[in-house]
């Protein structure tokens, strides 16, 4: 047992480096990936004061509720980098601004 959590940090340490490293080669840049892993990072914080708000124990039922807790930011995570790339990629964006100039007189100066 003692063994096994010795290996723990190691573990942790490559396989995020290995995330990382995917989601750099998916998104073809080294910032995104870090909004990512940096809102990752914040589920178990979050989880923790959670548990020690209701004067919980860290049972192996919330252990499986902060992986999936995890995940679940993870791919939320994901999601919102991609949204927030769609207008840059694609410029059909910029059909809307005259609708939005009809619509909103007061905001034709931008």
């Amino acid at each position: 047992m003692q063994q096994t959590f010795k290996a723990l940090p190691l573990s942790l340490a490559v396989s995020a480096l290995l995330i990382y490293m995917l989601l750099a080669a998916r998104y073809e840049d080294l910032l995104r990936p870090l909004a990512i892993m940096f809102s990752i990072s914040l589920a178990p914080i979050g989880a923790g004061l959670g548990l020690w708000a209701i004067g919980s124990t860290f049972n192996l039922f919330s252990r499986l509720g902060m992986i999936l807790l995890m995940a679940l930011v993870a791919k939320n995570a994901i999601l919102l980098v991609d949204f927030t790339d769609i207008p840059c990629a694609n410029e059909a964006w910029t059909g809307l601004r005259p609708s939005w100039r009809r619509a909103r007189p007061g905001f034709a100066q931008y």
